[in-house]
């Protein structure tokens, strides 16, 4: 494989300097896209809607976790993430798994699983998440301008399994059936 390349670059005149630039520049990218992911949890986190507006795009286009219509534009971002600073609720840590992305040119695929934990007002709460986001390249830096997030089959296939309290309206309508 190595020869390969080695005879590709000579064939087209691309020397061995040039080649490392150009991996450099996607190692550097896969960095810049990994820490802008990384900045989005913390700003979950952090309780920080300012943070959070500022790492999407304005025309920002996707499907968030639960959501049953597209999602347009930051600010239907915003509104189905409701930050709210002063709430003890929320995401308290997470941990990436499968993280891999692909390029073509100022555009980026990342897919990824991360396990979230949050406080809730039942209690900590974990849950993964399977997300596609895609990622563009405006004025030298990296933004989200779109994604997919759904809950991981693992989470799901927990969440099904787990026994729930029927309400009364709900046992009343069973005993009558």
């Amino acid at each position: 494989f190595v020869l390969g390349v080695a005879l590709v670059a000579r064939a087209t005149g691309i020397n061995s300097a040039a080649m490392t630039v150009i991996q450099d520049d996607r190692a550097a990218d896969r960095e810049a896209i990994r820490a802008h992911i990384d900045s989005i949890f913390q700003a979950f986190i952090k309780k920080d809607s300012a943070a959070l507006r500022a790492t999407h795009a304005e025309n920002w286009l996707g499907y968030l976790e639960g959501s049953r219509t597209m999602i347009k534009g930051v600010e239907g971002y915003m509104d189905w993430n409701q930050v709210d600073p002063k709430s003890p609720y929320g995401m308290k840590s997470y941990k990436m798994r499968e993280f891999d992305m692909i390029f073509k040119g100022d555009a980026a695929f990342v897919c990824f699983v991360s396990d979230i934990e949050s406080n809730t007002p039942n209690g900590p709460f974990q849950r993964a998440l399977r997300i596609c986001d895609f990622y563009t390249k405006q004025d030298g830096k990296w933004i989200q301008s779109g994604s997919d997030t759904a809950l991981h089959q693992d989470s799901l296939e927990k969440q099904l399994a787990t026994p729930r309290r029927l309400s009364e309206e709900m046992k009343k309508r069973l005993f009558e059936a």
